[in-house]
């Protein structure tokens, strides 16, 4: 298991737009993953659990991944905390759609996939550099 400075497991927030079908495209991959079993993954759109406040939350978070292929101001506000707050962003996006503008002035990386399970790679390299999942 990943543990941050403080000891504890390293959190990743997955922020997205809801004008898709998020739950099957991108969630139940994650859940499905190794990243499931080592990290703290806090899913904003999960009817159960405490709700997530992004100006408060997000400065408890390791890892903000944001799947930008959709427009989306909730979104973008959540990304201008993160921002704020120093917190290291993931923006993925499918293969066939263009990244805004505003997403490529944050200091983020910024991953192209055409399958979501390529992702999983990313995420997990960016946490642990020394590693990798095969």
């Amino acid at each position: 298991m990943a543990v941050n400075k403080s000891g504890k497991l390293k959190r990743i927030y997955i922020g997205h737009s809801k004008d898709w079908d998020y739950q099957s495209g991108l969630y139940r991959p994650i859940k499905e993953s190794i990243l499931n079993n080592n990290y703290i993954i806090i899913f904003p759109h999960t009817p159960k659990g405490e709700e997530f406040v992004s100006e408060r939350d997000l400065k408890k978070v390791d890892l903000f991944v944001a799947e930008v292929s959709l427009p989306s101001t909730g979104l973008g506000i959540e990304l201008g905390f993160a921002h704020l707050f120093k917190i290291p962003i993931l923006c993925i996006h499918r293969v066939g759609t263009t990244v805004r503008s505003s997403v490529k002035r944050l200091n983020c990386e910024i991953y192209e996939y055409a399958e979501i399970d390529e992702v999983v790679n990313v995420i997990y390299r960016i946490l642990n550099p020394s590693l990798s999942v095969e």
